[in-house]
């Protein structure tokens, strides 16, 4: 690999001293390769302007099958399989609670409710004489 390299600089090095020292060399290239740029860079954009559009296209397809798959399955036979699931795993009551607490709407709550008087307590620590060292 370290021989191909040193061959690719080498060649890479004759070309460009031939295309700056060379005006023969130097009309042959600008003729054949430089007079086609506007081309190059109008097909490169086309291509890559293409390829954007088809993956675009093809993620979309991908994400309204799953929509529309995840639409058509029944929620109560999928409610029923995790059920089933918990009530097989041990240490599982025989029926699982599906009760979902729902909190009340602040337009329900009828006027102002003060909160409840808390209440603490505070330990009181005994009155102990400090035990004296025997030594």
């Amino acid at each position: 690999m370290l021989i191909e390299a040193g061959i690719i600089l080498f060649l890479t090095y004759w070309v460009m001293s031939e295309y700056t020292y060379s005006a023969f060399f130097h009309s042959y290239v600008d003729q054949a390769l430089l007079s086609h740029v506007t081309s190059y860079t109008a097909i490169l954009g086309l291509g890559v302007g293409l390829a954007g559009s088809a993956a675009a296209v093809t993620l979309y397809k991908i994400l309204s099958n799953s929509r529309h798959g995840l639409e058509r399955t029944a929620v109560p036979s999928i409610r029923v399989g995790v059920e089933n699931m918990i009530a097989s795993l041990p240490g599982a009551s025989a029926r699982p609670s599906s009760s979902v607490a729902i909190e009340p709407k602040l337009s329900d709550i009828s006027g102002p409710s003060a909160p409840p008087p808390v209440t603490v307590v505070v330990p009181v620590p005994e009155k102990n004489e400090p035990k004296k060292d025997p030594s």
